[in-house]
């Protein structure tokens, strides 16, 4: 009798674009890091690369259609993209999604239809996927609820985006940045990190600003972190900066980890007031470096904070985000008990992505295919 040979099974992660501090790009190479480190044939593709990445990150083709029926090929969605549903369509091999929410496009409608009808087309190929997915995770109870809608079963949540333990130990601030801040910035700075898009809502950020540093703490800053791929939207933000004569106010784009990690080290209070989010890591980075959150509940704000920051009513308008902000940044004990309940929150969701991470290595890697 023969022997058979079974070659360990492969596990590809596909993206449609990967980017550097990318959520969802960071969740597949920190992902990746664990599957290696545990023996599985992993490796990550990706419609759109950019060039820093393209030593981890490998073109789509021919990724879904070298691989058998044993193997795996780990989805994770952000837009909808023709190539990447043809290779999922055509691929033999078993399919499993990690759900980070893609944005409605609604959100985006009037700025840039094309992009806000790729959004709604990659929440349509949530839809279609369903049948031949065999295993999904989220990285909230908030996506899992999507999924379940669109008639997914046992979706497990697991937070993976959150950063590995020491991801920002050996980040050392940005020391121009860094000077800058303490000689420029004089009174309690404000940090708000994100992407400047429409349903982040940085002109509610800047609005809520405006009412903070005329009635309640005038001398505050605000910062708001984080590039734009919308050039008219973000000039019309600068000019809503403009005229409310926000001297104090300032967008910085996009700034790599070196300069974040000096605005986090600055920062007295972290504000986010987007109305949709499905996890929100900035959140957890806030916490992280024992900055007070003050967030609107919308999506997953709630979920992500807990009990560890003041979040807000959803319909929370300017004033009362701004009164919130008032009061991390004028009572002390507040502060105090913001700050050491958000470093519990970020130990607890650090152990909870590393948890997250090991399970899916289990399900996907050894063991998990047909012989």
């Amino acid at each position: 009798m023969g022997l058979t040979y079974c070659r360990p099974v492969a596990v590809r992660q596909v993206l449609v674009g990967a980017t550097p501090g990318d959520a969802v790009t960071n969740s597949a190479l920190w992902l990746d890091d664990v599957l290696r480190a545990a023996g599985v044939d992993a490796s990550i593709v990706a419609r759109h690369r950019h060039p820093a990445l393209t030593s981890r990150v490998g073109p789509l083709a021919p990724a879904g259609t070298a691989l058998g029926p044993e193997d795996w090929l780990l989805v994770h969605l952000s837009i909808g993209d023709v190539e990447v549903a043809d290779l999922l369509a055509a691929t033999p091999a078993r399919l499993a999604l990690f759900h980070h929410n893609i944005t409605p496009g609604r959100f985006v409608a009037d700025l840039d239809p094309g992009f806000a009808a790729e959004l709604d087309a990659g929440r349509a190929l949530l839809h279609d996927l369903r049948p031949r997915v065999e295993r999904a995770w989220a990285a909230s109870a908030f996506n899992a609820a999507e999924l379940v809608d669109l008639g997914y079963a046992d979706v497990e949540v697991a937070p993976v985006v959150v950063p590995p333990p020491g991801r920002w130990d050996d980040v050392e601030a940005h020391p121009a940045t860094a000077h800058h801040l303490e000689v420029v910035v004089d009174g309690p700075l404000v940090l708000s990190v994100g992407q400047l898009l429409p349903h982040k809502r940085p002109d509610l950020t800047v609005q809520a600003f405006h009412v903070l540093d005329t009635y309640l703490r005038p001398g505050a800053h605000l910062c708001l972190a984080g590039g734009s791929r919308f050039p008219a939207y973000a000039a019309g933000l600068q000019q809503l900066v403009n005229e409310l004569v926000l001297d104090h106010a300032w967008f910085s784009g996009h700034v790599p980890d070196a300069e974040l990690a000096a605005l986090w080290r600055a920062a007295a209070v972290f504000v986010t007031t987007s109305e949709h989010e499905g996890f929100c890591v900035p959140v957890v980075e806030a916490m992280h470096h024992g900055v007070p959150v003050v967030a609107r509940g919308h999506g997953a704000l709630a979920e992500t904070v807990g009990d560890a920051g003041l979040v807000l009513d959803a319909d929370a308008g300017p004033e009362l985000v701004a009164e919130a902000l008032a009061s991390v940044l004028d009572d002390d004990g507040l502060r105090a008990e913001l700050v050491a309940r958000g470093h519990r929150r970020a130990a607890v969701l650090t152990e909870a992505a590393e948890v997250g991470r090991r399970h899916l290595v289990a399900a996907l890697g050894p063991g998990s295919g047909t012989a």
